[in-house]
């Protein structure tokens, strides 16, 4: 089997296999249409965000893990009413040591001392 390289949010792309950790940031059942079960979730990483719907073994799935928990997400991008979301196939919780738990906070563009000082700044204000 070949491994698939880890792919951070942003780089994902319509029709495109996914196979990555990431933070559920939100996660809700929903009926369909059909009386169907589905999951749709939010995805995080330091790079930003995307949905991702689970249609199949949404209950099944959906017990496995919490809002909150890192997922191992096996599934594929799509483009859904002009918006990129991942169609999860497969779904497992995950657990990363301590140390790399910063891979799932949003990062921020500015220089982190120069932030750290204005902090500093405003808190002696």
């Amino acid at each position: 089997m070949s491994e698939i390289e880890e792919r951070t949010i942003a780089t994902l792309r319509p029709g495109e296999p996914v196979d990555g950790v990431y933070a559920c940031s939100r996660k809700e059942r929903q009926l369909a249409r059909s009386g169907s079960a589905y999951l749709t979730l939010e995805l995080r990483d330091r790079s930003g965000s995307v949905t991702a719907r689970v249609f199949r073994d949404a209950d099944r799935l959906g017990a496995l893990f919490e809002q909150g928990d890192l997922v191992h997400v096996r599934g594929r991008a799509e483009r859904f009413r002009d918006q990129l979301q991942v169609e999860v196939r497969t779904l497992e919780r995950v657990q990363v040591p301590d140390a790399e738990l910063a891979r799932f906070l949003p990062a921020s563009r500015r220089d982190l001392d120069e932030l750290d000082g204005f902090l500093e700044h405003l808190a002696e204000e």
